[in-house]
């Protein structure tokens, strides 16, 4: 969770569609 990549950045974003506001803003972030 530390270590975020770009797979991490493109699961943030559809993570957004399923309803995980945190890991999005964690990823955006990076």
């Amino acid at each position: 969770m530390a270590t975020i990549g770009m797979g991490d950045i493109k699961k943030g974003a559809r993570l957004e569609v399923t309803g995980n506001p945190y890991r999005v803003v964690e990823a955006h972030h990076v």
